[in-house]
């Protein structure tokens, strides 16, 4: 396996950039008329560790299965809630309207 050694050399840049959570990006001037023009630019990603991102493992490493299944449980329900939640303002949307066109009717027949 042999690679020319640019090769070599960019892997090995990339890799480190992939451990230090940097990226390489385009970066947009806009030059005022709503114009960008590609450019270069090294953005910081951060990447939050697993551990810190799902909180049942803030007391253990390995939670028990029930634990996590119950979590499981928890966030779709709070996701079926968000649902119903949307779904009763659009409903009220809609009752509000029709009173509203009930309303321009009534005033259209009294005229």
């Amino acid at each position: 396996l042999n690679s020319p050694p640019s090769a070599q050399n960019n892997t090995s840049q990339s890799k480190q950039e992939a451990a230090e959570g940097l990226r390489q990006r385009k970066q947009e001037s806009n030059n005022g008329d709503g114009d960008t023009k590609g450019g270069s630019k090294v953005e910081e990603v951060k990447k939050r560790p697993k551990s810190l991102s799902d909180p049942v493992r803030w007391f253990s490493a390995m939670p028990p299965a029930p634990l996590k299944r119950s979590q499981k449980y928890f966030q779709s329900g709070v996701e079926i809630v968000l649902e119903i939640a949307n779904l009763q303002s659009q409903i009220r949307g809609v009752q509000n309207r029709i009173k509203y066109l009930k309303r321009m009717k009534q005033k259209q027949t009294e005229n």
